[in-house]
């Protein structure tokens, strides 16, 4: 007859049975209640971890993060251009090394149905902002899709659906439908692509900046100024179950 408290001992086993109000309920159970707790505990904590990474500037630039709830660092900036194009940049520094690329730019464009877009030229500009020197980089291939491409050849190399296409090509916006949600359906756009990795830059830049090339959009000409980049070192607060 278990009391309002009680505990056993099992031999050998030693099993402890703990009672409540008259109800006695085995101990691995009680341990069972204790990791679920614990596990709902940690699902919705967060530590601190260090941040190193490069933040974009841009006066009418939105940073964002792309990492787990957002929580990451804020190392994409989001830039409204005409038309609702939008331009979305990142770009990373590290030390000249023998066997990686020391320098990494990327970019995307966006744009809705009925928009095209092209890049001027094929060429972007990094500048070192403590040192003004400059390095003129080759952009070596845009990255998109065939109905993003007016008059695309079907023998065009393909990878996934995704067509290599000289960097000052003209680029049609496509918007497209996603998914339903409460609020009705979510569309989206797409566009083209630039991914740049480089060694020609000989050491680890700490504040730089980058020159795109002029985008024409829907035949007017629409200069970006220098994006910079600033290396960031900090200390955020991320959660445990990303």
């Amino acid at each position: 007859m278990c009391t309002c408290t009680c505990l056993m001992r099992l031999t050998r086993m030693r099993t402890k049975t703990l009672c409540f109000q008259g109800n006695c309920a085995p101990y691995m159970l009680f341990k069972k209640c204790v990791f679920i707790i614990s596990l709902s505990i940690i699902s919705v904590s967060c530590a601190p971890v260090v941040r190193d990474y490069y933040k974009p500037i841009y006066s009418e630039g939105v940073t964002h993060s792309n990492g787990c709830g957002g929580s990451g660092p804020t190392d994409n900036i989001s830039i409204q251009l005409s038309g609702g194009v939008e331009l979305e940049v990142s770009s990373s520094s590290s030390a000249k090394n023998e066997r990686f690329k020391s320098f990494h730019f990327a970019a995307s464009i966006i744009a809705p149905s009925g928009t095209y877009f092209q890049f001027e030229s094929d060429e972007i500009v990094i500048a070192d902002n403590t040192t003004n020197k400059t390095w003129n980089v080759k952009i070596a291939e845009l990255i998109t899709r065939a109905e993003n491409i007016p008059n695309a050849n079907s023998d065009e190399s393909t990878n996934n659906g995704y067509l290599s296409v000289i960097p000052i090509s003209k680029i049609t916006g496509n918007t497209f439908f996603g998914y339903n949600t409460l609020f009705g359906k979510k569309y989206f756009n797409s566009g083209a692509s630039i991914s740049i990795f480089s060694s020609d830059i000989e050491y680890k830049l700490e504040d730089y900046s980058v020159q795109l090339p002029s985008i024409i959009i829907n035949g007017k000409k629409y200069i970006i100024e220098p994006i910079r980049f600033l290396h960031v070192r900090s200390i955020g607060i991320d959660p445990l179950n990303c």
